[in-house]
């Protein structure tokens, strides 16, 4: 089964896929007439639309069989106001639909609909939750970070105690922890493991950079880092 916009004169599946490949879905498709043109919210097959000669025949049926090795194909429209019209197109490979079909189509009808705006609300909300979040990360540096708060940020992310940290970067365990205070302040983080979550959201790690064997707010050492 694949969702298909009707009013638009465009055929894709549910993730977008072109449903006719190298055949614009106008010519000969019995759909968009049906639906993109009326107010007639039947579900029926291409057959029972046009005649089973004109569907067989024409170049749509024909890119089908030739992709899919689909035979008969039936339209089941979800109403909805406005110019563009939605659906669902169920392929079959044998005989044709019958008017049980049609009937159990009707039927869950009502239900396709209100699950299609329904994971569209789903979507709306999880763009806004990302946006949302993304604004948070935005705001989670409090200045900008330091090159040397940078590099002091990257190995802490590998797990390094401060003196290891410190011998690293040729500076004293001393001065590795006033790094670590402020980006614990830019960050908006009291320990380790937090302050390496929120670089990420804010973009100052890679997703896949995590602190290995350290407690939050102590470093592998034992020392707290704060």
């Amino acid at each position: 089964m694949g969702r298909v916009s009707f009013g638009d004169r465009r055929l894709s599946d549910a993730n977008g896929l072109p449903l006719v490949v190298g055949v614009p879905a106008a010519s000969g498709d019995p759909f968009i007439e049906r639906y993109g043109a009326s107010a007639d919210w039947t579900p029926q097959s291409a057959t029972r639309v046009v005649g089973a000669w004109t569907w067989q025949n024409s170049p749509t049926a024909g890119a089908l069989r030739q992709a899919f090795g689909t035979r008969h194909v039936f339209g089941l429209p979800l109403p909805q106001r406005g110019r563009h019209v939605s659906g669902f197109l169920v392929h079959r490979s044998g005989g044709d639909f019958s008017r049980h079909d049609e009937r159990y189509a009707a039927r869950v009808q009502p239900l396709l609909k209100a699950a299609t705006a329904h994971r569209s609300l789903l979507m709306a909300l999880r763009d806004f939750c990302g946006s949302d979040r993304r604004l948070q990360a935005n705001h989670a540096l409090a200045a900008p970070l330091t090159p040397r708060e940078t590099n002091v940020l990257h190995l802490l992310a590998t797990g390094l105690t401060a003196e290891v940290i410190g011998r690293s970067l040729g500076i004293s365990p001393r001065t590795v922890h006033k790094h670590l205070n402020a980006l614990y302040r830019k960050l908006g983080a009291a320990d380790r493991l937090s302050a390496v979550l929120r670089a990420q959201d804010a973009g100052q790690l890679p997703v896949s950079a995590k602190p290995s064997g350290a407690r939050p707010g102590v470093d592998s050492a034992g020392t707290h880092s704060g």
